[in-house]
């Protein structure tokens, strides 16, 4: 697999990776934006008599602008990494997987794989995805059994990087499971490697949990 671009790898997320990240770049500089406006302005009233309004103000929103800036870097991390991984029905037969920490060579790969999949003229993974429910977006489930037929056909692939194939193959068994099992999924691009109980009460779907130890797929093509 050459993700490579002058001698440098280049990831190659799904384009809706892109998008989301420009409008996250766009929400927080409106606020971070707004925030410095008040914030400049309320300490100006040290300076100016008519902003004396705003003074007992500017140490909380000197406080919020500092805040913004500490969680902007933080989660800059969170936000520029992206897995894709399965997610099913919460009404549906519970799925036995462990793939909620899965999905990042598959992420960065993804046009790579997609190019193949239209090549031999299989579904391409993006098919399944990306819509998130906890985005107000409607989720459409697909057969599990489809998932795996486009998942078969790409790890027939040779030049799949190991990491890209260990991926697919735990993938393609959870899904395996899941049509054993009658459960539909689809697939989500997922940022940040945690989830919240709050989330997850709010979420119509569940992802792939397994307590037992983590081991590599015996899904074959």
């Amino acid at each position: 697999m050459n993700n490579e671009s002058g001698g440098r790898w280049v990831a190659q997320y799904p384009p809706i990776y892109y998008s989301r990240l420009r409008e996250a770049a766009r929400h927080w500089w409106i606020w971070f934006g707004t925030i410095s406006t008040l914030t400049l302005f309320a300490w100006a009233s040290l300076i100016w008599d008519w902003l004396k309004p705003l003074m007992p103000f500017a140490p909380w929103l000197g406080a919020i602008w500092i805040y913004s800036v500490i969680v902007a870097f933080a989660s800059r991390r969170d936000s520029a990494i992206a897995r894709v991984i399965p997610y099913f029905p919460k009404k549906a037969p519970h799925v036995e997987a462990d793939t909620f920490m899965d999905g990042l060579a598959i992420a960065r790969s993804f046009q790579t794989l997609e190019s193949w999949s239209r090549e031999r003229g299989t579904i391409p993974l993006s098919t399944f995805g990306w819509n998130d429910d906890l985005s107000g977006e409607v989720v459409v489930w697909h057969e599990a059994a489809q998932g795996v037929e486009s998942i078969t056909a790409l790890l027939e692939n040779p030049e799949l990087s190991p990491e890209v194939r260990e991926d697919l193959m735990r993938l393609c068994a959870a899904l395996q499971y899941a049509q054993k099992v009658g459960t539909p999924f689809c697939l989500l691009l997922r940022h940040g490697d945690t989830a919240s109980g709050a989330e997850m009460d709010a979420r119509q779907g569940t992802f792939g949990w397994l307590s037992t130890p983590r081991e590599s797929s015996n899904c074959q093509p």
